[in-house]
């Protein structure tokens, strides 16, 4: 693909994708969470923007849930009485360069706007206190899950991470972000560009974003 910090996209097994988490850098050279994470941010191409794209509208998480540290299954979607704009970012803390830098910039965003509901979905092989810990460190609130089947991963064919996408009530991706490739360059998701967006999509209009350029 052409560009440090993807991998291929791919309907793997869990055991697989722990395997691939292991060996591939996803975004950028370094390890999340210590010196040389801080050190490959800096050099890795690419990786200092958020691009975003408008969401395809047959894509949605609607249906899909995932285990929280005690076991409960947490829903994505936060349904028609729930927050009306969801966060979903999928994550690492190993060979992901940029996760944590995204999980402090939506600690920032989780502030900014009380209506807006944020889940984290850990990708690693096991929800360890090491996972737990790396989201404390950025100051997240918000609830972690674990995709310990892998299955939304396997469903969107993920290509690299951090992957954020915002939802509505419904499941159905609004706005699909992502640190590598093609979109609507804007500086960070704290950055005024983004404020703006999440207004206009919890009023329901249109967010005049580009589409996901098609391989």
């Amino acid at each position: 693909m052409g560009e440090t910090g993807r991998m291929i996209a791919a309907p793997w097994s869990a055991a697989l994708l722990a395997a691939a988490l292991a060996v591939l850098p996803l975004s950028g050279p370094g390890r999340a969470g210590g010196a040389d994470s801080q050190a490959g941010e800096a050099r890795a191409p690419g990786g200092g923007r958020l691009l975003l794209v408008a969401g395809d509208p047959s894509r949605s998480l609607a249906g899909f849930t995932a285990r929280d540290r005690s076991g409960r299954k947490v829903a994505f979607a936060s349904g028609e009485e729930g927050h009306p704009l969801t966060v979903v970012s999928f994550f690492a803390t190993c060979c992901c360069v940029h996760c944590k830098r995204e999980l402090r910039e939506l600690r920032t965003l989780e502030e900014s706007f009380p209506s807006l509901r944020v889940l984290l979905v850990s990708l690693d092989a096991a929800m360890t206190p090491a996972v737990a810990s790396f989201v404390e460190e950025a100051g997240l609130r918000a609830p972690l899950v674990h995709d310990d089947a892998g299955s939304v991963y396997a469903a969107f064919g993920m290509e690299q991470l951090p992957q954020t996408y915002v939802l509505d009530r419904r499941g159905r991706i609004l706005i699909d972000g992502r640190r590598f490739g093609e979109g609507a360059e804007v500086p960070s998701w704290t950055s005024p560009q983004v404020a703006a967006l999440l207004r206009r999509a919890e009023r329901g209009e249109p967010l005049g974003l580009p589409g996901a350029p098609r391989d």
